[in-house]
């Protein structure tokens, strides 16, 4: 499971966030700071946090499901109150938000790496014969950076079997 779910997850998120940067969006600097952020923290120390998040009675994953079901007037959502998100039967879910912010920022750093060095003449060229955005990220960026989603892809399920202490 968390061999092959989280780069599910991780290429998919990672890959248009670095495009962003790559682009030149406003708030770059927050993106880099808010996925780099468990890379600068350590494995056990964003397990730490995570582990506040999800805790039943007091953690910020419940208080916002439950304000947020409040907000949308649902009553479901308010089920959730002192839910155990660690439980064993709900810990291969809840470990995956986990899973894809810590290894988000690096992934995004790679990718990032990847596109600074595509020669900026390819998409000027592709701009003046109309191609929009969209398509010069699948004509152009996504084929020259194959190589690195693949190696992305191979250091994802690596970082799956060496797990053992986010699980423990």
């Amino acid at each position: 499971f968390l061999m092959v779910v989280p780069w599910l997850f991780v290429v998919p998120f990672a890959l248009p966030c670095a495009t962003l940067i790559h682009r030149g969006v406003w708030g770059a600097g927050v993106f880099r700071l808010v996925f780099l952020f468990p890379n600068m923290l350590g494995g056990i120390a964003a397990i730490l946090l995570w582990l506040n998040i999800y805790q039943p009675h007091g953690g910020l994953a419940n208080a916002f499901i439950v304000a947020l079901g409040r907000f949308l007037h649902l009553s479901r959502l308010s089920s959730f109150d002192g839910f155990p998100w660690l439980a064993s039967g709900h810990l291969y879910m809840a470990l995956i938000p986990i899973y894809v912010w810590m290894a988000c920022g690096f992934n995004l750093i790679l990718y990032l790496a990847a596109m600074e060095g595509i020669d900026p003449q390819l998409y000027e060229a592709a701009e003046l014969d109309g191609a929009p955005a969209w398509r010069q990220f699948f004509t152009i960026t996504l084929p020259l950076i194959r190589e690195v989603i693949t190696i992305s892809v191979v250091f994802l399920v690596i970082g799956g079997l060496n797990a053992f202490e986010m699980i423990w």
